[in-house]
């Protein structure tokens, strides 16, 4: 299994280098719907203002209808909060591959962006979107090497 997720990474890696200066140095958002158990949304709610790893490929989407009908789905699952997440990404500042995958996916109408593991965001907002319901927006900062939070906590460990 290590060497699948190795050679992945090191796939993500190659596609950003040959892509980063399509960038032009221009900030964009990518969304992510999805579900989280009501005890893990707890956890993120905590987070609020600090940073949070994702330890697993993250799949995102330029397309914001097709992330929040994934949110909408997975907030009929009981005991799951469906999460509307807004990354905001700064591809000069990051420390962390990504990719969009659009000619290497199976799904060539879809414009995906694939973040390599243990991607670290600031959590910067967190709201409900609907009154009295199991929708939450959220919205991450993709932090760099140069994050003061994220030197000190590398630091510690």
């Amino acid at each position: 299994m290590g060497f699948f997720l190795r050679d992945v990474h090191r796939q993500i890696q190659d596609l950003y280098e040959e892509q980063v200066s399509a960038y032009d140095g221009e900030s964009f958002v990518v969304y992510r719907g999805q579900g989280l158990m009501k005890l893990d949304f707890e956890n993120v709610q905590k987070a609020q203002g600090g940073l949070i790893s994702l330890n697993n490929l993250l799949s995102t989407n330029t397309n914001e209808k097709v992330s929040l009908s994934f949110t909408r789905d997975a907030s009929t699952k009981v005991d799951t909060v469906g999460i509307f997440f807004i990354m905001s990404i700064d591809p000069c500042l990051t420390s962390t591959p990504f990719a969009f995958i659009k000619e290497e996916s199976y799904f060539k109408r879809e414009n995906k962006i694939l973040f390599s593991m243990h991607t670290v965001f600031r959590v910067t907002v967190i709201k409900e979107m609907v009154n009295k319901s199991l929708l939450y927006q959220v919205e991450l900062q993709l932090t760099s090497g140069g994050d003061q939070e994220l030197e000190a906590l590398i630091d510690r460990i």
